[in-house]
């Protein structure tokens, strides 16, 4: 069993900087700025126990998984529950045409609107069920994706940090889900890019919210 999980957001990618909605798409890396805020994040989580990390397959996490890995000595295990959300007919779009064409479409996605299943997009409820599925298995030190991360046997994790590299939203599904945060507050949630999100499993098994967008005091200013 560990004693926290620790999500963290994938560095600044070209998406982000774009304003679009890159989804599931290939082709979006880290850019320069994003590569140094995944530095920032290895280099603080050095130094916290991490015995395992899990990524998402797509490039931008992986990206940052990957220097997490290199920094703390522990290798990357890919887990397709961590992944961005489908984005539907969105996919590629920039914010300013979705919102211009569909009003009040991420107030619909946060707060569980038909419409946005009609559109081809993930639901935020199944996104929520994949991401409590795993951060349950890597908490408890149970399941496939424990055994995977620790080599075969979960015991290797026992007391020790996880690390799962994700996106904006599956974070935000955390936080609904273990804080009971409304959708509408989750709408204007900020997840910082490579930022740390620390889960801190209690002794009934459960975990609470330690601690939100820990990361480099000298990006505060930004």
């Amino acid at each position: 069993m560990v004693r926290h999980v620790i999500m963290v957001r994938h560095g600044q990618a070209r998406n982000n900087v774009e304003r679009t909605l890159a989804g599931r798409m290939d082709g979006v890396p880290l850019t320069p700025d994003g590569v140094r805020q995944a530095g920032h994040a290895a280099k603080m989580l050095a130094s916290a126990g991490v015995s395992a990390i899990y990524s998402s397959p797509i490039e931008r996490a992986a990206e940052t998984a990957r220097m997490i890995s290199e920094e703390c000595g522990v290798p990357v295990t890919v887990d397709e529950r961590l992944t961005e959300i489908d984005m539907g007919k969105f996919t590629g779009m920039t914010f300013e045409e979705v919102v211009s064409g569909h009003d009040d479409i991420f107030a619909k996605f946060y707060g569980g609107d038909v419409e946005i299943a009609h559109k081809g997009v993930e639901t935020f409820e199944q996104v929520r069920r994949r991401v409590t599925g795993i951060v349950s298995e890597v908490a408890s030190g149970g399941g496939d994706a424990a055994a995977a991360g620790s080599g075969g046997g979960a015991s290797d994790n026992d007391n020790g940090n996880a690390v799962l590299v994700t996106h904006m939203d599956p974070i935000k599904a955390m936080l609904g889900e273990i804080a009971g945060i409304s959708p509408e507050r989750l709408l204007r949630a900020e997840i910082a890019n490579a930022a740390l999100n620390v889960f801190r499993r209690e002794p009934d098994g459960g975990l609470s919210l330690l601690a939100l967008n820990v990361m480099d005091a000298s990006r505060f200013a930004a």
